[in-house]
């Protein structure tokens, strides 16, 4: 039987053969995740986040937005719109 640490090495040289440049810190991160959360722990985490609706602004102040955007007519001031 192999110890972890030969196993390890081993997947890490079978990963570059195929192209991956991939560290053993990032590999054993990796089976740490896999054995604790499954196939869903080798998912990017940037792409488990669940989705907000304003994208990457900043959620305090995509709230104060009102909800029709801002768009340059929504503040026009009132008042005559000119010569009648």
């Amino acid at each position: 039987m192999h110890s972890l640490r030969q196993r390890e090495l081993t997947k890490l040289a079978e990963l570059r053969d195929c192209g991956e440049q991939v560290g053993l810190s990032t590999l054993r991160r990796m089976r740490s995740r896999f054995e604790s959360e499954g196939v869903a722990g080798l998912v990017d985490g940037r792409l488990r986040k669940p989705a907000t609706g304003t994208g990457r602004a900043d959620p305090r102040g995509a709230a104060k937005q009102p909800a029709g955007g801002n768009r340059a007519h929504d503040y026009a001031p009132a008042g005559p719109a000119g010569p009648a």
